[in-house]
């Protein structure tokens, strides 16, 4: 038992000597020495442990440079490198810049995909780096920038605009994901841009943006639904999300379901609608009070009244009798709107 104590007790110390990382200047020297050998593992290996000293690694940097130029140098070595710079922060700013202006284009994406990893005051200073890459001859360059713009927030959005004409559709899609990922009111108008884009895949992202954050603003909300959209894919998305923003999102107030609700009732009958099916399954999948006092509210206003029924016709019949009382107080129904409520009422 004794020695099954020592055991862990030795283990435990080990473990915690490798997870403090040195971190004194004497160390950066000894490190910056072995920088210098010949051996390329033992070169990564100290190139990793200088970026675990974080902004204390910034003496290392101009033999980092120089180890990033060396023509024999291998990728994975120059890949630690950056990653390194990233570590160090504001300090190996300068370096990063110079190692994107001086490298391929697959180099160029690796370190637009590490600038994720940048503080945000050190990913600030890199804007006009990635200002530059947004006008790059390389589309997966372009689309890799555009992608790390939505880190900015609203700042972002003149950026994004600026990339809707695009002529990579990669890039008009990140496009579209980056506006739906600021979710501003801001985005709407560049979103519906996007919606009519030429390329499914573009439309499809902006469909999203649109759905989720235009819910929360009516006339988005029946613009998108009255829209003529004749790909599945696309009907399929819109009515997930605002099926799960009616029935979840806690920022949506019961008036603001209802008048979404409602938009959906005047759809299941408009011709230009992508098809009354689309919008009526919609509504029977909510399955909610919000859609019972939205229904009910329509049939006492006299409102779509067609339609509301062909919704309460689609629901199981313990959900139908909700709606009796007031089914039998319409009058002037046109005969087959009346038969289907006289099955309902029976």
């Amino acid at each position: 038992m004794r020695y099954l104590f020592l055991f862990i007790l030795c283990f435990f110390s080990l473990g915690c000597e490798q997870s403090i990382p040195e971190n004194s200047a004497s160390d950066v020297e000894k490190f910056i020495e072995k920088l210098k050998v010949k051996n390329l593992t033992q070169k990564f290996t100290t190139v990793e442990k200088i970026g675990l000293l974080g902004e204390n690694g910034a003496p290392a940097i101009p033999e980092l440079q120089k180890l990033l130029q060396d023509t024999t140098s291998r990728d994975r070595l120059r890949k630690a490198i950056i990653s390194t710079f990233v570590k160090i922060g504001e300090k190996a700013l300068p370096a990063l810049r110079e190692a994107f202006a001086n490298h391929s284009r697959a180099f160029r994406i690796f370190i637009l995909k590490e600038m994720h990893k940048l503080q945000e005051k050190d990913l600030k200073a890199m804007l006009t780096t990635i200002e530059t890459s947004l006008q790059d001859k390389s589309s997966q360059v372009r689309d890799e920038a555009t992608e790390l713009l939505v880190l900015y927030k609203e700042k972002a959005i003149p950026n994004l605009i600026a990339r809707v004409a695009d002529p990579a559709w990669q890039v008009r899609k990140t496009v579209a994901e980056s506006l739906s990922n600021i979710n501003s009111l801001r985005t709407l108008p560049t979103l519906k841009i996007l919606f009519a884009d030429k390329d499914w895949r573009v439309q499809l992202q902006a469909s999203k943006g649109l759905a989720s954050t235009g819910f929360y603003d009516k006339n988005t909300l029946s613009f998108l639904l009255t829209s003529s959209i004749e790909d599945r894919r696309i009907r399929g998305s819109v009515s997930e999300i605002i099926v799960e923003k009616i029935k979840k999102d806690s920022k949506s107030s019961v008036e603001l379901s209802t008048k979404a609700i409602t938009v959906l009732l005047k759809a299941v009958y408009d011709k230009k609608n992508y098809r009354s099916t689309f919008s009526k399954n919609l509504l029977v999948r909510v399955r909610s009070t919000i859609l019972q006092q939205a229904l009910i509210q329509n049939l006492q206003q006299n409102k779509h009244i067609e339609a509301c029924v062909e919704v309460i016709t689609n629901l199981e019949k313990k959900q139908q009798e909700l709606y009796c009382d007031e089914l039998k107080k319409l009058k002037n129904i046109k005969t087959k709107t009346q038969e289907k409520i006289n099955n309902i009422t029976k």
